[in-house]
């Protein structure tokens, strides 16, 4: 289904519940049903890389912390948010520092990186540091990231359209409501299942999608040189 903004999740949520305005009617808490669809959007955004919320941002570092010098915004999960980090024109990752000593990774050239304590980035703007500290980068060059972002003011401007599927977010929210409300174990069941079912369907929509494991066996425009066989 469509994306939908805050504003227009919460009132499909209130017709879901069944609630309508009128004599003996229950009008549940906007401002619940809120958090209920920010719970929803907060589970279903970590479980996979959704193409619609990840981009690849280039960046340069500042040659002496490690730090990029421009920062990620809407990295709400911090470096989990980060898929994988590649420098300049490789096609191979960056793995991260783990328990190798630093101080014998010197040069200029990007080789690990590390993801940043909360003190380090309590904002969650800068992610992940680069080792060697040293490690310099061109225009040409750059550090390039895919990243899982949020836009910008999501949830704080309710007029932001949430970037996920809404029959998901109006199911799993109104679920929610429903379970801690306990009033009707029949509807819980129902909201249950069609929450659980549609995510399924999203899942296995982005699973069948055509990935390519290994670039260096896809050539999209075709062999532009022979390269002789070692064989």
């Amino acid at each position: 289904m469509a994306f939908l903004s805050l504003t227009d999740l919460i009132q499909k949520v209130v017709r879901r519940l069944g609630q309508v305005s009128g004599a003996g009617a229950q009008l549940y808490s906007e401002d619940l049903i809120s958090d209920y669809i920010k719970e929803t959007y907060q589970q279903v955004r970590s479980m996979h890389w959704w193409d619609q919320l990840m981009t690849w941002q280039s960046s340069q570092l500042d040659g002496s912390t490690g730090l990029c010098t421009t920062t990620f915004v809407g990295a709400a999960d911090g470096f989990k948010d980060v898929q994988v980090v590649r420098y300049g024109n490789n096609q191979y990752n960056l793995p991260q520092l783990g328990m190798n000593n630093p101080n014998r990774v010197t040069g200029t050239i990007p080789r690990y990186i590390e993801p940043l304590t909360q003190t380090d980035d309590a904002t969650n703007s800068y992610l992940f540091r680069v080792w060697p500290k040293t490690a310099v980068t061109t225009a040409a060059l750059p550090l390039r990231t895919r990243v899982r972002l949020d836009p910008a003011s999501l949830f704080t401007t309710p007029t932001v359209i949430v970037p996920f599927d809404s029959a998901v977010l109006i199911n799993g929210a109104a679920y929610s409501f429903a379970a801690d409300d306990g009033a009707n174990p029949a509807q819980v069941v129902k909201l249950g299942q069609a929450y659980k079912m549609r995510l399924d369907e999203l899942v296995k929509q982005h699973n069948s999608g055509a990935i390519i494991l290994d670039s260096r066996q896809y050539t999209p425009i075709g062999l532009d040189q022979w390269v002789e066989t070692p064989w």
